[in-house]
């Protein structure tokens, strides 16, 4: 994302990264993936669990890097109150549908896990 200044010169661009699982934004924030695009200019926003935020900007913290926690309880919350069939299928699709490269496996695995927790009509469908 670009930014324009007043004059109408673009600014900094900003990368926003998600690293929702576990371990996974401590291994890439140790790779070199980070502090090159920080050595290139870019503004990097990393997304992640709320409750490793503090630690994370302990950790790794420095100009150009900003972590922000991803507000899962008030996403969780949105999709109880608002159209919870809705929610569901468009979770479903989201995560089964498979892109070019993704791994069927893991996609039939999903599905799979689905079909065991799902109520008996949603088994139908």
């Amino acid at each position: 994302m670009k930014r324009l200044q007043p004059s109408g010169v673009l600014d900094r661009q900003r990368v926003f990264i998600c690293a929702d699982h576990g371990l996974a934004v401590f291994y890439f924030l140790q790779s070199n993936i980070v502090q090159t695009l920080l050595d290139g200019g870019v503004e990097v926003v990393v997304l992640t669990e709320d409750h490793t935020t503090e630690q994370i900007r302990t950790w790794f913290g420095r100009p150009g890097l900003t972590v922000e926690g991803m507000r899962l309880d008030k996403i969780q919350a949105y999709q109880k109150k608002t159209s919870q069939t809705t929610q569901f299928w468009v979770d479903f699709l989201r995560r089964a549908g498979a892109a070019n490269k993704t791994n069927l496996a893991v996609v039939d695995s999903y599905i799979q896990q689905v079909k065991y927790e799902a109520h008996p009509r949603r088994r139908q469908v």
